[in-house]
């Protein structure tokens, strides 16, 4: 934001020593986050989760970032983690790609970041299937097929049959 001043170059070298890159983009995540908690408040908000989420994905930004643009520096190169993830990226992202590769510590934090959008969006990982067989029929124009899915998902969820000894087990 082309601050002038002490105390503006200080909060510019707080903040992307913190965040790197990000801290460009901090204010306005930030800001999103506080609308989505305060539009989506009181019990069975889901506030807990989404926030979770959001930290992960936002750590894992900053981390991919710092793989990418400041693990081949020779130690601890602050002015490099400015310029990249920042702290928060350096703390998981350069020990990742040093030990192993930078290709697969992108792969593993691209996969975390995947989980942190499921968080998010409250979507469990067995449902993925399903969604993906919904999406596909849609395009195939099987409306009717993806109701009948639908329907039949949600009564096997619900129905619970009794075996010969009385006792009870649920289909799935």
């Amino acid at each position: 934001f082309r601050v002038q001043g002490p105390l503006g170059r200080f909060l510019h070298s707080l903040a992307s020593g913190a965040f790197g890159l990000m801290s460009v983009i901090l204010p306005v995540f930030l800001f999103a986050v506080a609308i989505r908690l305060m539009r989506h408040s009181g019990r069975g908000s889901g506030n807990p989760r989404v926030v979770i989420g959001l930290t992960v994905l936002f750590w894992v930004v900053c981390s991919i970032l710092d793989v990418e643009l400041a693990s081949q520096a020779d130690g601890f190169d602050i002015e490099a983690m400015q310029h990249a993830g920042g702290l928060v990226g350096y703390v998981v992202g350069t020990p990742l790609a040093w030990g192993l590769s930078e290709t697969f510590a992108v792969v593993v934090f691209v996969i975390i970041g995947i989980f942190a959008v499921l968080l998010v969006a409250r979507i469990h990982v067995e449902d993925i299937p399903d969604i993906c067989r919904n999406i596909v029929a849609k395009f195939r124009g099987d409306a009717a097929q993806v109701k009948c899915e639908r329907e039949r998902h949600e009564r096997d969820d619900d129905a619970c049959r009794q075996r010969d000894d009385g006792s009870s087990f649920i289909l799935h």
